[in-house]
């Protein structure tokens, strides 16, 4: 049995789901372990006062998670159902691609704190692998295209900490 293009667009939610889970179960601890640690590095960063929005119960972990498998799963959607649409592959691609970026940036935060941070495994057992795979195999098949997916992938990069800090907030203002 071959993988078929529409199916292969759904493993990208499903990888999310087995990295996010990770973060799920570890981040509460983690941030509450380490706030010292981080409201230190958040400071140089300008981005300080964020730290008492970090989720540090089972529930502020999962309000924050949430909004970014909302917008995994309708953008994959979208381009299943529409995946002749320049503008659904360039998202989809984009995500999939920041997605990939990303694991990057659990590296570092491991190197930086040199231990374990919250999603570490999963970005490299999972993410990295799977992500890398879908983009080769959808852009062979002309279910991506690179140049636009690309560009949309730095955008959503660039704008990840943002987002995140901002699901954080929300977190925090609806579960105190």
């Amino acid at each position: 049995m071959s993988l078929s293009r529409d199916h292969a667009y759904w493993v990208f939610p499903v990888a999310f789901v087995v990295h996010d889970f990770e973060e799920l179960l570890t981040m509460p601890a983690w941030f509450r372990a380490h706030q010292h640690e981080l409201r230190t590095f958040l400071t140089h960063l300008g981005v300080g006062p964020f730290i008492d929005s970090f989720p540090t119960t089972f529930a502020r972990a999962a309000l924050a998670i949430a909004p970014f498998l909302i917008l995994v799963c309708a953008v994959t959607a979208g381009v299943s159902l529409r995946w002749q649409s320049g503008v659904w592959r360039a998202l989809y691609g984009g995500l999939l691609g920041a997605f990939l970026l990303h694991t990057f940036t659990h590296v570092a935060w491991a190197v930086i704190f040199r231990a374990y941070t919250p999603g570490l495994i999963t970005a490299v057992l999972v993410v990295a692998p799977v992500s890398l795979f879908l983009c080769t195999f959808l852009l062979r098949r002309g279910a991506i295209d690179l140049k636009p997916s690309l560009v949309a992938a730095l955008v959503a990069l660039a704008l990840l900490l943002p987002c995140v800090l901002s699901a954080f907030r929300l977190s925090r203002w609806l579960f105190g």
